[in-house]
C-alpha cells in the first residue's frame, strides 16, 4: 500500500476542518407565532452561531413585512467546557398584506435560514372571530376633494380612534410620490362614539399639494400602538417569553393599524387660467397706510401697506405682487411678511407688503391700480382681486414756497389839468400823488412779513444736529459735514448734510433728495450709492448701510469744480445697480 504523502494529509485535515466549521456555523429563524392578524405584529429572532460575520440580508423579508424595530445582541455560552458565541437579531415585523406569506431564506455570508410560512388574517376577520370585542384602535383618513387641481392646497386629515389609553403610540406620515406633504397645525383630541363604542379621537392634519396632473396615490399613515393587556390562554396573540419588554410578565399587546390608501385624480391647470397660477377659495387685496389719511410732502416718506390674503392656499403659493411704476415718487419696497395657518379647517395664507414712497415734486401723485389674477375653486372660474387707483395731493417741502402770481400795481395816471386852467378833478391835488403811495407801502410791508415768516419756518425744519445751513454756506464746510456723517455711519445725518451741500451749490434750485442729487451730478454708480442711503432710512424693513463705502464714492464728487447738470429722468432708480 502506497503511503499517504504529507501534502495529501494536510489537504484532508483542512477539508475536515472546513466541513466542521460549515456545520457549526448555523443560522436559524425563530418566530413568535405563525398566525396573526393584519393589524398585529410578529416578533422574530435571527440566531447565528459560530464564526459568521457581517449583517443579514433582509431585502426579501421587507417585501412582505415592515421592520418596525431591529436590535442586535451577542452572547457567549459554555457547554461541557466548549465555548460558543451567539449573535441574535430581534425583529418586530408588521405584515404588509393578508394571506399565507412564505418567508424566503435569509442569508448571512454563506449561511441560509430554512424557509418559513406565516398566515396573516384580515383585521376584520379577527374582529368577527371575537364578537363583542370592538377594536382597540382604528385609523381613518380623508381629503376634502378627490379631484383637485395641480398645485391646489389640500387638507389631508387622519383620525386616530383609541378605545383604551395606550402605553405608547406613534403615527407615521402619509406618503404620496409627486406631492408635497407637510404637517399642518396641532393635534386635536375629543371624545367620539363610533358604532355605539366610545373612543378618544385624535385628529392630525397634513398639507397636501399635488405637483403633477394625473392619478396620485396617497398611502395612508401607519399607527404603531402598544396597550397593556394580560396574556390570555388560547388567544390568537401571545407574548414571546424570550423577549425583555414582551415577556409573559410584561402584559403588553402591540398593534399596527393603517389608514386606507386614497387615489386622487389631479386635474391640469385650465387653459383660461392666468400666470402666475393661484388656485384658492377666496382672495382679497387690501390697502392701508401707516398714517391715515396719508399726508404726502415732497422729500418725506410715507408707507403704503398692501396685504394679500388667500383662503385655500399656502404661503408658498402666494405670488409676488406686480406694482406699477409711480411717476413723481421714489419707491422702496420691503421684504413681504408671509404667514401660514388654518381658519375654519381650511388653509389660509397672507403676505404683507410695505412700500416706502418719497414724493419728488408737489402736485397730484397718481397711484395706479394693483391687480392679481387667481382661480376661484368654489365657482371654478378665473377672477381678479383689485386695489383701485387713487391720487394723492403732494404738498411742497417745508420752507419752499411756490411763487405767488404776479400782483404788479399799475402806477396812477398823471392828473391832467382841464383846458383853460380849470380846477383839478375831485380827489386830486395840485403837486400830490393821492392815496397810491400808501397802498404800495401796505403791500410792501405785507410781502416783507411773509418772507420773514417763511424764513423762520425754514430754519425750524433743518436738522438740529448740525449748524443751520444758508444759501451761501461754504462748500468746504458742507463737504466736511458729509464726510463726518459718513465716517460716523449715521445715514440720517449724512442725508441732511448732502442736502445742505446741494443748497450751497445750487441755491434755490437745489435737489429735494439724495437720489435727485445723484442724477444732477451724473457720475457712474453714484445713483445706486445714494439709493442705498435712502433705503437704509426709509425701506420698511431697513437695510444695512456702509458709511465708509458711501464716502469713498462721494469724496471725489463733492468738490468746488463746476457741476455738470444731468438730464432728468422720469423715475428714480428702484434697485441696487441702477443709476
Amino acid at each position: 500500500m502506497r503511503p499517504w504523502s504529507p501534502v495529501l494529509l494536510i489537504l484532508l485535515l483542512v477539508g475536515c476542518s472546513l466541513g466542521a466549521l460549515a456545520q457549526s456555523a448555523q443560522l436559524r429563524l425563530d418566530l413568535e407565532r405563525q398566525r396573526l392578524a393584519l393589524n398585529e405584529t410578529l416578533v422574530a429572532r435571527l440566531i447565528a452561531d459560530g464564526g459568521l460575520k457581517g449583517e443579514p440580508d433582509l431585502r426579501r423579508l421587507e417585501q412582505d413585512f415592515e421592520v418596525l424595530e431591529r436590535s442586535h445582541a451577542e452572547q457567549m455560552r459554555i457547554i461541557n467546557g466548549t465555548i460558543s458565541r451567539l449573535r441574535v437579531w430581534t425583529l418586530v415585523l408588521a405584515p404588509r398584506h393578508p394571506g399565507v406569506i412564505e418567508i424566503a431564506p435569509i442569508a448571512l455570508g454563506a449561511a441560509r435560514t430554512e424557509p418559513r410560512r406565516v398566515e396573516v388574517l384580515e383585521a376584520g376577520a379577527r374582529r368577527a372571530a371575537e364578537p363583542g370585542a370592538p377594536p382597540l384602535a382604528r385609523v381613518e383618513a380623508e381629503v376634502e376633494t378627490a379631484t383637485p387641481y395641480v398645485q391646489q392646497a389640500l387638507v389631508y386629515r387622519v383620525a386616530i380612534l383609541l378605545r383604551e389609553r395606550p402605553l405608547q403610540a406613534a403615527l407615521s406620515a402619509p406618503l404620496a410620490e409627486g406631492a408635497i406633504v407637510e404637517p399642518l397645525g396641532e393635534d386635536r383630541s375629543a371624545r367620539a362614539v363610533v358604532d355605539g363604542v366610545e373612543y378618544t379621537r385624535v385628529e392630525r392634519r397634513y398639507l397636501l399639494i399635488p405637483q403633477h396632473s394625473g392619478a396620485l396615490r396617497v398611502e395612508g399613515p401607519r399607527l404603531d400602538v402598544i396597550f397593556a393587556a394580560a396574556p390570555r390562554p388560547g388567544a390568537l396573540y401571545r407574548d414571546f417569553p424570550s423577549l425583555s419588554g414582551f415577556g409573559a410578565g410584561g402584559g403588553e399587546r402591540r398593534l399596527v393599524e393603517r389608514a386606507e390608501t386614497l387615489t386622487l385624480q389631479v386635474r391640469a391647470r385650465p387653459d383660461a387660467a392666468a400666470e402666475p397660477w393661484l388656485p384658492a377659495s377666496a382672495v382679497r387685496l387690501r390697502e392701508d397706510w401707516a398714517e391715515t389719511p396719508p399726508r404726502a410732502v415732497v422729500g418725506e416718506p410715507l408707507t403704503r401697506v398692501l396685504t394679500l390674503e388667500a383662503e385655500g392656499a399656502s404661503a408658498t403659493q402666494l405670488p409676488e405682487l406686480v406694482l406699477p411704476e409711480v411717476e413723481g415718487a421714489q419707491r422702496y419696497p420691503g421684504r413681504p411678511r408671509v404667514e401660514d395657518g388654518l381658519a375654519a379647517g381650511e388653509v389660509r395664507a397672507s403676505a404683507r407688503h410695505e412700500i416706502a414712497l418719497i414724493p419728488t415734486r408737489p402736485g397730484p401723485l397718481h397711484l395706479p391700480e394693483v391687480r392679481l389674477a387667481w382661480w376661484d375653486l368654489v365657482n371654478d372660474r378665473p377672477r381678479e382681486a383689485v386695489i383701485p387707483a387713487r391720487t394723492l395731493e403732494v404738498a411742497p417741502a417745508p420752507g419752499v414756497a411756490s411763487r405767488p402770481p404776479s400782483t404788479a400795481v399799475e402806477p396812477p395816471a398823471p392828473a391832467l389839468a382841464p383846458a383853460g386852467g380849470g380846477p383839478a378833478p375831485p380827489g386830486t391835488a395840485s403837486g400830490g400823488a393821492g392815496p397810491w403811495p400808501w397802498v404800495a407801502l401796505v403791500l410792501a410791508l405785507g410781502w416783507a412779513t411773509t418772507l420773514i415768516w417763511l424764513w423762520w419756518r425754514r430754519r425750524t425744519t433743518i436738522d438740529t444736529s448740525a449748524p443751520p445751513p444758508t444759501e451761501s454756506m461754504d462748500l468746504a464746510v458742507a463737504r466736511a459735514r458729509v464726510e463726518a456723517a459718513c465716517r460716523a455711519n449715521d445715514p440720517r445725518a449724512a442725508r441732511a448734510a448732502l442736502l445742505d451741500w446741494g443748497r450751497a451749490r445750487w441755491g434755490a434750485r437745489a435737489p429735494v433728495g439724495p437720489v435727485e442729487l445723484g442724477r444732477r451730478l451724473a457720475r457712474p454708480g453714484l445713483g445706486a450709492t445714494l439709493a442705498a442711503l435712502e433705503r437704509a432710512l426709509y425701506a420698511p424693513t431697513g437695510e444695512p448701510w456702509d458709511g465708509a463705502a458711501c464716502w469713498a464714492r462721494l469724496a471725489p464728487v463733492l468738490t468746488d469744480a463746476p457741476v455738470e447738470t444731468a438730464r432728468a429722468t422720469p423715475l428714480a432708480p428702484l434697485y441696487p445697480g441702477e443709476g
